[in-house]
């Protein structure tokens, strides 16, 4: 019995996206350590990976994205930025009503 193996790949994000030749071109980028030992310098971003497919693939996996995306909004992991501006606004809002408690 032969298992097919799926190769797993990992991306800390999307690079740039291109369109060439008739083909959507998304350079995948991982952050790469910085090569100092000073703590203070950030990682830098490198292209590890890219992923070319025709514009239908392309639609298609935008679909699967936003999909995606309803989901973890509707299951509370990510926010809408509206939902996030709201939940800011009522945490400044707490600041405020402590320091004028303060005050008096």
């Amino acid at each position: 019995m032969s298992e097919n193996k799926i190769d797993t790949i990992y991306t800390d994000g999307i690079g740039k996206i291109h369109f060439f030749g008739n083909m959507i071109r998304i350079d995948l980028m991982s952050f790469v350590p910085a090569e100092s030992d000073d703590p203070n310098e950030k990682p830098t971003p490198r292209i590890e990976t890219r992923l070319v497919m025709n514009p239908n693939a392309f639609l298609a996996s935008y679909e699967s994205f936003v999909n995606m995306i309803d989901k973890l909004t509707k299951a509370g992991i990510l926010t809408t930025n509206s939902e996030a501006e709201e939940a800011e606004k009522k945490e400044e809002n707490k600041a405020a009503e402590v320091e004028v408690s303060e005050v008096k």
